[in-house]
């Protein structure tokens, strides 16, 4: 890629908080209950530039009161690419992996697996000026965390418009 040279001072650190007004059953079968919160990092660098080719990394971690959510903590990562085939600077390819861990008292109350793990790849063209399209393939291991569904491949495809009100 030549030189890579990653932008000082051009990344993103997000941080936020959640928190839900409404009574939530808990999962251990307790009297619903106010308290379903949760907090959560993110963040997005660029690490490499070169001409048009761009390399950026990303993740993402969180946590969530376990009492009421079959997932008490997420963590979550990866790479993004644009500009790598000629001529088509503003198309992306990514992969990226994100694993929910499920809480104890869930645990407990489904006999669930201590996590679900999820890879994905994918790749996003830009088609005409208002359409792009998103093909994109998951492997989940441990889907919803039950110990009896077999590990899942799906296929997916996403499709962007884009339309301007300029003039109106």
């Amino acid at each position: 890629v030549g030189d890579p040279q990653a932008p000082v001072g051009q990344g993103k650190l997000l941080l936020g908080h959640w928190q839900y007004t409404a009574r939530f059953e808990p999962n251990d079968g307790g009297a619903p209950a106010r308290g379903n919160r949760g907090t959560y990092i993110r963040g997005e660098y660029p690490l490499a530039t070169s001409g048009d080719r761009k390399v950026e990394g990303f993740f993402r971690l969180g946590t969530a009161r376990g009492r009421y959510n079959m997932f008490d903590s997420f963590a979550g990562g990866g790479l993004k690419f644009s500009g790598w085939i000629p001529g088509r600077p503003d198309d992306e390819f990514g992969v990226a992996v994100a694993a929910g861990f499920t809480s104890d008292s869930y645990r407990a109350a489904a006999n669930a697996s201590s996590a679900e793990v999820a890879i994905e790849a994918t790749y996003r063209t830009q088609m005409t000026p208002w359409l792009a399209i998103q093909p994109s393939i998951h492997y989940i291991h441990n889907p919803s965390a039950d110990r009896n569904i077999p590990a899942a491949l799906l296929f997916g495809l996403r499709a962007e418009t884009s339309f301007s009100l300029a003039g109106f």
